[in-house]
């Protein structure tokens, strides 16, 4: 907890506090006071002046005077929080803050009071001060949408709640466990989901759930959870308070984009920044990595697929490149939370359009040019450090598990071809970020040459006509089928004839199937499939031709040292288990019309994000190529290798 978010208000008045004061000379006292500063703690008890004097001085305390004045303002807090006689409890905050705020000052060189007699009076405190906070909390929850933070004091009230929170996690281990109670954490939830019209109380709230999210993935003595494991738990805690709220994942999903957007419209036209530091447009962030992570299943979360609807990774991307190009001091919680909330969002979306729409074509650029400015600064406060170690790692975590699996897809591939080379290579002095650009680069070119050599050899801009009878100009400018945006026409006259003769009526069907499953687009299935087939082309042959049809395993996902892909077969007889569709419906292959040949299903396994999927579709291979009669040879062996017998190629 940061104790710039917990300022204290000197003109709060503990004038109302009765301390039960027993008579003194104050003129006495206060020529001790002078001489002896420290006498103050002595004398606060017992007088409103000097604990008003202890409770705004209390920076200038030794430690060896920290326990007494703990205990001081422990027991001032107690007694306010039971006087029957302050109903409200705007009174209550009022009066309490200060005490709570200078106990958290104490902190001073103890950074666990684990163990000290002071945690735990803290500990034996928080029933009482937990009471005080659901009564804040019940008191929200009955107000409308149109709860005004103005009138009603809802940054106040939150404030004071952060504050309460902040108290606990000095208290060491056992003080995080009662934070990560469900209670607690529905307390933090119930107060983030209420609506506010105040940008400050939304931001408060969205703190408050941050601070208590962190507070839960801590690892505490006995507990054996994984962090995955209590990611999960405390999604299931919030899709719980949800449901109670009678709301739902797009109605939280929504509130939180508006409010993410909001905290950035405040842009200062001095520093050309997003203003983080007052808005802290990171904690919304922060909240979507901890709604959309997958945890240790995998399995989207109920957010997963409304984010992605509301168009939330475009806007994540949009304000991270906002934010690296236009800021003069990136050293920001803002641009670690946008990259943590990027990569989510993209491992959990089930739609390769919307990542591409998110990435965009200055994505690697934009992580290039945060490399540079990362190796380029060297932090001169310890915060600053840990702000740049996020950054790294998040950054690298960015270039070695997202970008790398995405570019086996030829869209993601082509919306980085326009990049100059030099943007895939970092000059950074970071040896973390430096290896990251260096595995990544490879990959890129070898992804980028195969499918060039694809795109030149299938002319993918200009699909062959499925109408086996055309004898049109095949570089004319096609249409393409509304149904399965995937067989092209030279005109509506060739649509009619392969719709009846050639069969496309009940292919159509099959090609809407296929794509539909694969969360991709057209283009993309066209592509992993003809490589697939020239992959297997350039091995198959290893094997003996089989007497039926040959059933073919791509694995796209795992690529071999060698620039190969594992070829395997399986019972073509259970080809029906997957929907298939005519790969020569896109690709103008030539073959040896009095060749003998063979028909094949060729399956396609690709992972998207730790999630494997397939689709099937039939080919025709010439028969000679068991024999060396015919060429096997892969048309890009630059990036796979191939084995022909033919040519004594093994």
């Amino acid at each position: 907890m940061s104790r710039n978010n917990l300022k204290r208000s000197k003109s709060r008045d503990l004038g109302f506090i009765d301390l039960k004061l027993v008579p003194m000379n104050c003129g006495q006292a206060e020529l001790e006071v002078k001489g002896n500063p420290a006498k103050v703690v002595e004398y606060a008890p017992k007088s409103k002046l000097f604990l008003s004097r202890l409770v705004h001085g209390v920076g200038g305390l030794p430690v060896a005077l920290y326990p007494a004045a703990a205990n001081i303002f422990i027991s001032a807090v107690r007694r306010i929080l039971m006087d029957d006689n302050i109903e409200d409890i705007c009174e209550i905050i009022d009066a309490a803050s200060p005490f709570l705020l200078a106990l958290i000052s104490l902190r001073g060189d103890f950074s666990d009071w684990n163990g000290l007699a002071q945690a735990n009076r803290v500990l034996e405190l928080w029933p009482v001060l937990f009471d005080r906070v659901q009564q804040i909390a019940r008191t929200i929850l009955h107000h409308d949408e149109d709860f005004d933070d103005e009138r009603n004091g809802a940054t106040k009230k939150i404030e004071f709640v952060i504050i309460a929170y902040a108290v606990m996690t000095f208290c060491g281990d056992n003080g995080r466990r009662i934070l990560q109670k469900q209670s607690v954490c529905e307390v933090a939830m119930i107060i983030w989901l209420h609506s506010y019209r105040s940008i400050s109380a939304q931001v408060m709230a969205a703190h408050l759930l941050t601070d208590n999210y962190a507070v839960y993935q801590d690892t505490t003595d006995g507990d054996d959870r994984s962090d995955d494991q209590r990611i999960e738990q405390y999604r299931e805690i919030l899709c719980n308070v949800v449901k109670k709220m009678r709301m739902d994942a797009r109605s939280v999903v929504r509130m939180t984009l508006k409010r993410l957007i909001k905290s950035t419209n405040h842009i200062d036209p001095n520093h050309h920044t997003l203003g983080t530091k007052t808005f802290r447009a990171d904690y919304h962030l922060t909240t979507f990595v901890m709604m959309l992570n997958p945890g240790a299943t995998g399995r989207t979360t109920p957010f997963s697929s409304v984010f992605e609807e509301e168009g939330g990774p475009l806007i994540v991307s949009h304000l991270l490149s906002q934010a690296v190009r236009s800021s003069r001091d990136y050293r920001d919680d803002f641009i670690g939370a946008s990259l943590s909330a990027l990569a989510t969002s993209l491992q959990c979306s089930s739609h390769l359009n919307t990542i591409c729409r998110a990435l965009r074509c200055d994505t690697l650029e934009v992580l290039s040019l945060l490399t540079r400015k990362l190796a380029s600064h060297e932090p001169s406060r310890g915060d600053q450090v840990c702000i740049l170690d996020v950054l790294v790692d998040t950054t690298a975590f960015f270039l070695v598990h997202v970008i790398p699996e995405l570019l086996l897809f030829y869209s993601i591939t082509s919306l980085f071809k326009n990049t100059e080379s030099g943007a895939y290579l970092s000059t950074s002095g970071s040896s973390v970020l430096d290896r990251a650009w260096r595995a990544l680069l490879p990959i890129y070119t070898r992804k980028s040459i195969a499918y060039d050599l694809i795109s030149s050899l299938v002319k993918i801009s200009k699909p062959v006509c499925a109408n086996p009878k055309c004898r049109a100009d095949k570089d004319g400018n096609l249409l393409v089928c509304e149904g399965c945006e995937m067989t092209a026409y030279c005109s509506r006259s060739c649509q009619v004839v392969a719709w009846k003769e050639a069969g496309h009526s009940s292919d159509c069907r099959e090609e809407r199937c296929v794509v539909g499953g694969t969360s991709l687009n057209s283009k993309d299935v066209v592509m992993l499939a003809t490589l697939a087939f020239f992959c297997a082309r350039s091995q198959i042959a290893r094997f003996e031709p089989p007497e039926g049809d040959l059933g073919i395993i791509i694995d796209l996902s795992t690529e071999a040292c060698d620039g190969s892909l594992q070829l395997t077969l399986f019972d073509s007889g259970l080809r029906d288990e997957f929907p298939t569709f005519n790969l020569f419906s896109f690709i103008d292959v030539k073959l040896n019309p009095n060749a003998p040949l063979k028909t094949a299903i060729i399956r396609v396994v690709y992972t998207l994000f730790q999630e494997t999927r397939r689709f099937a579709f039939r080919a025709v291979f010439e028969q000679g190529i068991f024999d060396g009669s015919a060429c096997s040879c892969c048309p890009f062996p630059l990036c796979h290798r191939p084995t022909c017998i033919q040519h004594n190629i093994h």
